[in-house]
């Protein structure tokens, strides 16, 4: 369809490039994850919930790049050992992995980003940005608190 413009017919092209998240650049495709990590912590949810990479992280990724099997960037692999103990690979991908995409990640996504996706009404002080988050990811994660804990002690380290 051809749109109509003040009475001229107009012919609309559009632009529309996509790149994979596989064709990226590693610093680029890291920081998406590290992004998508922050915006969208439902993704420490139970492992069973396959819904969670659905909304909102699928809607926010998918309107940045092509992605296959969403989950895998943050989860597959099972359990890895951290010191003594063993923590679901998503513990280990956000807290050692992609811990400094995160923190960028935090400094740069908008306030009005951060009420949409975490489904709040106010967006918390910068210097108050991952503590938020790990609060939200404590609630989401249905591992045990040890493990969680492994999460926090990364990420308390630049507070």
């Amino acid at each position: 369809m051809t749109p109509r413009i003040g009475g001229f017919t107009a012919k609309v092209e559009v632009d529309v490039s996509i790149d994979h998240l596989e064709s990226m650049e590693p610093e680029r495709r890291y920081d998406l994850i590290g992004e998508a990590f922050f915006l969208c912590p439902i993704v420490f949810g139970p492992a069973n919930d396959r819904t969670k990479f659905m909304h909102p992280m699928g809607y926010w990724l998918t309107q940045r790049c092509m992605a296959h099997v969403v989950r895998d960037k943050f989860t597959s692999g099972g359990r890895v050992k951290v010191g003594d103990l063993e923590v679901p690979q998503i513990i280990h991908r956000a807290g050692f992995d992609r811990r400094e995409n995160i923190l960028r990640a935090s400094r740069i996504v908008t306030d009005e980003q951060i009420v949409q996706y975490w489904n709040i009404h106010t967006a918390p002080a910068r210097d108050e940005r991952i503590s938020a988050w790990l609060q939200l990811v404590r609630q989401y994660f249905d591992g045990t608190d040890e493990e969680c804990q492994v999460l926090v002690d990364r990420f308390s380290e630049v507070e």
